[in-house]
């Protein structure tokens, strides 16, 4: 995460040569900006299943083949089969996500109280970027080692307004 503060306007850097008008347009503004990237969360599959001994990874990898299914079988009643809680090889899909906030501060007194009033324009996930939940584990199932959702949420845009006093 990161803050920038545009340097013009009152108290800040170059804030003492401009004129009012300048210091109403161009004072008070904040960027800040959070990012987050995390690697994907390992993926589980049904137990009891079994395992031929061939990593489920895929090089090119789709929403409708997330991992190869073809390796795992259902395994035989009252056993326990040979597949651990998670497969070590194959993971979810990575966050990859980007906050953004706007802020314009304005700066005045009441009765000799400094009040300062921030309107904010929020973004969360700035570009939109879908990330895919796990497929499904379920070794039974038809959608089997399918993406059948999306993990977060699309753009979000919010105003804000608020008083510091």
């Amino acid at each position: 995460s990161w803050v920038f503060s545009l340097p013009y306007g009152h108290g800040r850097a170059h804030g003492a040569g401009l004129n009012r008008v300048a210091d109403a347009v161009l004072g008070g503004w904040d960027f800040n900006s959070f990012i987050t990237l995390l690697s994907g969360a390992p993926i589980s599959v049904s137990r009891p299943s079994l395992n031929n001994g061939t990593s489920a990874e895929l090089s090119n990898k789709s929403i409708t083949q997330w991992f190869n299914t073809s390796v795992f079988t259902t395994a035989p009643a009252f056993t326990f089969g040979n597949v651990g809680p998670v497969l070590p090889d194959v993971r979810t899909d990575w966050t990859r996500n980007v906050d953004a906030v706007l802020s314009k501060n304005f700066a005045f007194a009441i009765a000799e109280k400094k009040v300062t009033v921030q309107f904010r324009i929020e973004c969360f996930n700035l570009f939109n970027t879908a990330q895919f939940s796990a497929p499904n584990g379920s070794v039974t199932s038809a959608l089997f080692g399918q993406v059948t959702s999306q993990a977060n949420d699309p753009r979000d845009l919010q105003f804000a307004l608020k008083i510091l006093f």
